[in-house]
């Protein structure tokens, strides 16, 4: 999600299939000139809501194969069940990436890992 210096939303998602991030599908866009109230497709045709999988605009269909990912470890520790935040405003005034990891009590799918024991530290990964 991006609100532009308009107050337009836009707003991208994928379609998946089950818990599995690999069967994400379908890259979609709306956006909003009005707080959410109503959405329109990029050619500003009105979205009739709600927007289901057969009526969302699709951006792009990845194809397996399509991109050759490549992974790179951020930290040298383990995240686990960890929930990110990145700093805007940092961001948009600068374009520098810092991200802020801090270990949660829920985990993929939306399911409990169980109890927070205390604090956790939060921990600053500073993208290049």
């Amino acid at each position: 999600m991006h609100v532009d210096a308009s107050g337009t939303i836009h707003l991208s998602w994928v379609w998946r299939e089950t818990w599995l991030v690999e069967t994400n599908h379908d890259l979609c866009y709306a956006r909003s000139s009005d707080n959410g109230i109503t959405w329109q497709r990029s050619d500003d045709t009105p979205y009739t809501l709600p927007i289901t999988m057969s009526t969302a605009e699709v951006a792009h269909t990845p194809r397996l194969g399509d991109v050759a990912w490549t992974f790179t470890d951020m930290t040298s520790f383990p995240v686990d069940a960890w929930e990110p935040t990145v700093d805007v405003s940092l961001w948009n005034s600068r374009r520098r990436l810092d991200i802020f990891v801090q270990t949660t009590s829920q985990g993929d799918g939306e399911r409990v890992a169980g109890d927070a024991a205390g604090s956790t530290p939060v921990y600053v990964l500073t993208c290049p």
